[in-house]
């Protein structure tokens, strides 16, 4: 997420790809209002740059709604950032560059024709400007880099171990690291330079401390020379 141009931060995943909500994007909530009722919230994205909010844009053939989240419940006295309640990933439009998107807490549903638009008696909207990748330019008219692939990890779920693999198309720095479900790092895998070719990693189930990392939901981001892939692990016992 990247607020301003003179701003250091990440962009989100690269075009037409699933963004994870606590590894590509999220934000602060805090429902102190109305606490006896849970509160709502909805999330656009204008994809197509028409300034309207709502409509949709396309990957292909396949279309790609601006309606990200749709009157997702927020429980009484919540304040986390979103991930916690493990909202459902999205697809990002086929532009790279800039795009406006809306937050907005209302305490009634909006509904499914919501325009971005209204009054509430509680609530709040903020809009921002997040980043989507230039480094996979043209991505979402059908092009992928040739040999950049985080490969399935094996096994997964898993239970002491799991190999990652991923493939690189040149000498380049690659960062592999393992989030938790609210988007703190765990552990770094790597992040130095590794021939061009495949490459695998072993999760031995450890923290960064060498720790055991308790059972359930965690991410695994490779990075390298602009391009990220995400993957989702599930650790067992």
């Amino acid at each position: 997420m990247v607020p301003c141009p003179n701003f250091t931060g990440y962009p989100m995943q690269d075009t037409c790809k699933s963004a994870v909500w606590g590894i590509d994007v999220d934000i602060e909530v805090h429902h102190s209002g109305n606490p006896a009722g849970p509160g709502y919230i909805n999330v656009l994205f204008d994809w197509n740059r028409d300034g309207v909010w709502g409509g949709q844009d396309s990957c292909g053939t396949s279309p790609v709604p601006e309606r990200v989240l749709l009157d997702f419940v927020i429980p009484p006295g919540f304040n986390q950032p979103l991930s916690a309640l493990n909202p459902p990933s999205f697809v990002i439009g086929p532009d790279s560059g800039y795009v406006w998107t809306r937050f907005t807490i209302t305490s009634t549903p909006v509904g499914a024709d919501w325009n971005g638009e209204g009054q509430f008696e509680d609530g709040e909207s903020e809009d921002y400007l997040l980043w989507v990748s230039e480094s996979c330019a043209g991505a979402g008219r059908g092009y992928e880099p040739p040999k950049f692939k985080l490969g399935a990890s094996n096994p997964n779920p898993f239970t002491g171990k799991t190999s990652i693999s991923f493939e690189i198309p040149l000498d380049q720095r690659v960062r592999l690291a393992v989030y938790d479900a609210l988007g703190r790092e765990v552990k770094l895998l790597s992040d130095t330079v590794k021939p061009a070719g495949k490459h695998e990693i072993v999760l031995d189930g450890t923290d960064a401390w060498g720790h055991h990392i308790t059972p359930g939901i965690y991410f695994l981001r490779l990075e390298s020379a602009g391009y990220t892939r995400t993957q989702r692990l599930v650790l067992i016992r």
